[in-house]
Order: structure tokens, then sequence, then C-alpha cells
């Protein structure tokens, strides 16, 4: 089916851009696998642009990033059980793509688009980095620049051969695309032996998903437990050279009484508090406990201490801190970290080797208000915190 004269003359002002998108890297994500279309893709008498018709179907999410999937030319097969190579008399891919030679557009066998509106064929000049079109959904030809792209396929050339390599990318515009829609791009493989053409059509048809967050959900902030809580005690056991960055234990635990989201769990490391009053408005706070007497923090963290022995509250220093534990809250993680001072050039001070042997308990109350005048979640936590000889 060749291309007529005002087709071309239609087509003659979607030129390949002066320059096109930047390739992206590689997505660490599997790629999905094509479905399948229908059991009759074959020779069909309502098909005007293919003698053959294999169609592909992929979905993707709203904030897909361009590539969507990819079309194996040398593995995907036909219904009939033949692939693209087998169907065109060929032994191989590598026969066919050499056969293809460096210029797709023109020869014996040839790589071209279709507009499924108009049903005819794309003959412009390549518009992808690759072999392949940037299209507005329906197949009409656009551009990566145009508002209108949606979109597109990609073969690329093999820098040892100069012919097309065996894989095609399907992707979308990043942003032109909405949950609920389906967009399609055709391309053909076209060969020609005296008077007879044999035409292999790809239709790719990518159908647009709403965003489904896998963490989003996770925790429900609706199912907040209120009122007071008692964790079990955590036990950790720290060696006296462990210096600064500490012991950590995992405490994800009072998630469960808080019933975050990942987006609110932020509001753990922004509490907000009334600048006049300094009463806790809205978020966390966190009180630290010795010798069952609250004490005012002095750490880092969202709260803790920095202690001269396992009973007595110190502040950072050689001659006044042995140890410290502090409260954290991220983004993704709840932990609590203990770990020692350390002395000049990394030394082990008097104070630090004198926790050898000895168990520090300390305790530490959050309570979290994610609302003005909401009921609290108070959780009571209690560290048992074993100091050992240096590793």
């Amino acid at each position: 089916m060749m291309l007529m004269a005002a087709v071309a003359f239609a087509f003659a002002a979607c030129q390949k851009p002066e320059a096109v998108r930047p390739t992206p890297e590689p997505d660490p994500t599997p790629t999905p696998t094509p479905t399948p279309g229908p059991d009759d893709d074959s020779r069909k008498p309502d098909c005007d642009w293919a003698d053959y018709l294999i169609s592909v179907e992929f979905t993707a999410d709203e904030t897909t990033d361009y590539g969507v999937g990819t079309v194996d030319w040398a593995t995907l097969k036909h219904n009939e059980g033949k692939t693209v190579f087998e169907i065109l008399g060929y032994d191989s891919y590598d026969e066919l793509a050499e056969e293809l030679g460096e210029d797709p557009l023109s020869g014996d066998v040839q790589y071209f688009g279709n507009d499924p509106v108009t049903g005819y064929d794309i003959t412009e000049p390549f518009n992808t980095n690759g072999a392949g079109y940037w299209c507005n959904g329906v197949g009409g030809l656009s551009s990566w620049g145009d508002d209108a792209s949606r979109i597109y396929t990609e073969d690329f050339f093999s820098d040892e051969t100069g012919f097309l390599s065996n894989e095609c990318t399907v992707g979308v515009r990043p942003d032109h695309i909405k949950a609920g829609d389906s967009y399609v791009v055709r391309m053909v493989w076209q060969k020609t032996e005296g008077k007879e053409v044999t035409r292999v059509g790809l239709e790719a048809k990518v159908t647009i998903e709403a965003f489904v967050d896998p963490e989003a959900g996770q925790y429900d902030a609706t199912k907040r437990q209120t009122g007071t809580f008692d964790v079990d005690p955590v036990e950790l056991t720290v060696p006296v050279n462990v210096f600064y960055g500490g012991v950590q234990a995992d405490l994800s635990e009072i998630q469960k009484y808080l019933q975050l989201t990942k987006y609110e769990i932020t509001q753990l490391g922004e509490a907000v508090y009334d600048d006049e009053s300094g009463e806790l408005l809205k978020g966390l706070d966190v009180t630290n406990f010795v010798n069952g007497e609250a004490v005012d923090s002095n750490a880092g963290g969202l709260g803790g201490n920095w202690m001269q022995d396992p009973v007595t509250v110190g502040a950072w220093g050689v001659e006044t801190g042995s140890f410290f534990v502090e409260f954290h809250a991220s983004f993704d993680a709840i932990f609590v970290s203990v770990g020692t001072m350390p002395g000049e050039e990394g030394a082990i001070t008097d104070l630090v080797s004198a926790l050898v042997g000895q168990t520090a308990e300390y305790k530490q109350v959050v309570t979290y208000i994610p609302e003005f005048d909401a009921a609290p979640t108070v959780i009571n936590l209690t560290y048992n915190i074993h100091f050992v000889e240096a590793e």
C-alpha cells in the first residue's frame, strides 16, 4: 500500500523536530509483558492496512515516565505461531534486519507507520530517537514537542551493524496521559517481491490506569487508636565502643496505634506548637523520663538525652556524657538509637568504661495529636540498654 502524494502533503508539516527528547535511563522495574490481543488477529478481511495483524496491549499508570514495555521482534509471534521474520520468509530476525538495510523507509523490505484514522501509511522521517513515531493517541503523526503527542514506538539501530535491534519500545508522553484513556500506535513491516507485497502490522495499545501508591493505605489514620498503650520493653545490647552512630532498634510497631499513611508520617518530624503558650497543637511530643522523673531533652532526634551514668542525666562531653538515647521519626522509619561518647582519638573514657556490665532503663512517652483538640494517642516506651565490653 503506497503513500499517496496528497497524503504526503498532509504529513509534510510533521517533520522530525530539531531536538528530540533525551533517552531516559532504563527503569529498574521489570518490563511489563505485553498482553496478546484477541485470538482472531490473523488475515482479516476488515484489516485493510496489513495482511497479518499482531496486536499487543499494555497497561501503565498515569505517572508513567516514557517507556511502558518492549516488543521482541525475534520472539513475538502471530497467533498462527509464526514470528514476523518467518511470515516474511526469513530464517531469523538478523536475516530480516540485514535485508532491511540501513534505511528502513526504502528497499524491498521496509519498516514504517500507519495511521488508524486515515488508513494511510506514515513514511515521514522517524521522529523518535530511533526508528519510530510519536502519535496523537489514535495513530495520527505528531512529535514529542507537540501537545497532541501521547504514544510512541522506538526501535534502536545497532552500533555494530547499522540494522534495527530486535527490541521495539512502546511508551507514552509524561504529563500528557490521562487515567481511563487508551492510546494506539501502528507500525508495519513490508516485503515486496516482484508484484507480491506482504505486510505484517503491529498494533500496540496502552491503557492508562489511575496511579495507586503501593505504600499508601498501609496505615489508615481513620483507624488510629486513642488512649494509652504500653509497648513491650526494647532490649538493646551496646558495646561501649559504639560511638555516635549507635545501635538502633526498630519502633515501627507503634504505627499500629498511630495508623499513619506514608504522607502523614512526616508529621512525626514536624511537631507543631503554639508560639505563645508552647502548648502542643498538632504533631508529636516525646517526653523523657529518668528514675521516673520527666527530664528535658539534651540530645538529638525528636527526644532523648546524654546520660552521665545509667541513672543520671549528663550532657555532651567526655567529662559529662557516657551514652545517649535518641528517638527518631523520619519519612519512612521510626527508631531509637543508643551509642557512647568517644574520648580522644576514639579512646574509651572512664565514664564509658564504667558502663560495662550495667543495664540502663530509660523511658519515653510518645504523645500524638493529629488535629487540634483531638483525643491523643499516648505510647509508653521502655528501653533496657545492656552495656558490654568493646568488640
